[in-house]
């Protein structure tokens, strides 16, 4: 904090020098300049929000406020500051999001990706630990659109760095073997949805797929005429404290724009892949925090039952289908 403190300092002395030359230039690079710092201050006054000194906020929020452009930069800065503005700020409170207990939210999550925040976001819920599985079941079908699996496969691995793993070849035989089973058939894959270890190397193999599809979408490429491939269903569960930006999924709106700048090991707060196609976010309320893996063996037993009877169904219709 004391390294936080010197930085407010500084920018009371950059403040100071910038509002006595008060040039368009000088405005420009140092309003971005404090906008940056405000940002990254924010993000660890929040991870350290308990030892953090409620003066140097207000002292930064001062000297932003304080470099206010006119009326003609802002119409010309407007696209190009919108980035550096806080999210949370422009959050509302929506009348379609209707929280209850166990369902805490929903809604979408845009990543930030070339330069913009995705137009098609990627469908997520916020739900309690023992929330109704049926209630999951729910959203998954209905509002997801998402047909029942043949195979579910889940992938059950820590949230840290791959130290054990280091042959690539293996490495890369495992991602081929992995969406080449995805091809087959229709099949879900569920991770911890964080962007780091093997759920990163597994979003790294899906995202390669895709890019791979697209370019066999092209009108100038031969093989146009492919038949369309399973689509690829990544959903990741993930706990809600183990996010970097966990107060995002608070229910304040439908539209999460994140940008992913790092995982923060040491604190155990992580990011997540921005490669998934669906998310569930579980909120642990229990002691021991292991209200996450109660909630993923509910599910699995869910699904388990859900693909047995849809087989027995199956096999019921081929059964009469032989007797005509």
């Amino acid at each position: 904090m004391a390294r936080l403190r010197r930085r407010s300092e500084n920018l009371n002395y950059v403040y100071e020098t910038v509002s006595a030359r008060r040039s368009s230039r000088e405005n420009n690079v140092f309003r971005n300049m404090l906008r940056f710092f405000d940002r990254r201050f924010r993000r660890r006054r929040y991870l350290n929000r308990d030892h953090v000194d409620e003066s140097v906020d207000e002292t930064i929020d001062i000297a932003v406020q304080d470099l206010r452009p006119t009326s003609r930069q802002a119409d010309v800065e407007a696209v190009a500051l919108q980035r550096q503005k806080s999210n949370v700020s422009r959050l509302s409170r929506t009348e379609s999001i209707t929280p209850t207990r166990y369902m805490a939210g929903r809604g979408s999550i845009s990543f930030w990706k070339n330069f913009e925040y995705e137009q098609q976001g990627r469908p997520f819920i916020r739900v309690s630990h023992n929330v109704a599985i049926e209630e999951v079941a729910e959203v998954v079908h209905q509002e997801w659109d998402l047909s029942s699996p043949r195979i579910v496969l889940v992938i059950v691995s820590n949230v840290a760095r791959l130290t054990s793993w280091k042959n690539a070849r293996q490495l890369e035989n495992f991602q081929k073997g992995l969406i080449k089973a995805a091809n087959t058939t229709n099949m879900w894959i569920v991770t911890n949805g964080t962007n780091i270890g093997a759920t990163k190397v597994i979003g790294d193999a899906v995202r390669d797929e895709i890019l791979h599809r697209q370019t066999l979408q092209c009108h100038k490429h031969p093989n146009q005429s492919i038949t369309p491939a399973n689509p690829l269903t990544l959903i990741g569960i993930s706990r809600e404290d183990w996010l970097v930006y966990s107060d995002m999924f608070d229910g304040r709106t439908e539209i999460v724009q994140l940008e992913n700048e790092g995982n923060i090991p040491e604190d155990n707060k992580y990011e997540l892949n921005p490669d998934h196609s669906h998310f569930v976010v579980v909120k642990d309320e229990t002691i021991a925090k292991t209200g996450n893996n109660y909630f993923l063996l509910r599910l699995e037993q869910y699904l388990a039952v859900a693909l047995e009877t849809q087989q027995a169904d199956e096999q019921q219709q081929i059964q009469k289908g032989d007797g005509y």
